[in-house]
């Protein structure tokens, strides 16, 4: 019970901050209603555990703790993947623009040089 209650105050203050910091940064109001939609869920769960031993038992799981293990499992697995694959993206795009960048500078000092065909810093 002490576990319980102290873990409410945590995803209360959680969700309290987030709502001040999308409020402050001016997000997405769907991301917005969807984070506090995960952490009101959270706080459901947390004060009502048995209603994840009757989902996990509908579904075919022994008991309710596992089955949030495997959704937490899933969840951060899915999230990690969908990072890598934003990271690789940022990755080629800041190489597109480096590359871009550095064509530029050449063509210009190319061009603002009195004759030479060189960069002068090499």
């Amino acid at each position: 019970m002490i576990f319980q209650a102290v873990l409410l105050l945590v995803i209360f203050a959680v969700l309290v901050a987030g709502l001040i910091r999308a409020r402050r940064q001016h997000r997405s109001v769907v991301l917005t209603v969807c984070w506090g939609f995960v952490w009101t869920l959270a706080a459901v769960l947390v004060w009502k555990p048995e209603i994840t031993s009757r989902v996990a038992g509908w579904v075919g799981i022994g008991r309710g703790s596992d089955l949030v293990f495997y959704i937490a499992i899933i969840s951060l697995t899915a999230i990690v993947l969908s990072l890598l694959v934003w990271v690789d993206s940022l990755d080629e795009r800041m190489t597109k623009l480096i590359q871009q960048l550095a064509i530029d500078d050449y063509e210009r000092t190319k061009t603002t040089s009195s004759g030479r065909d060189h960069h002068p810093d090499v």
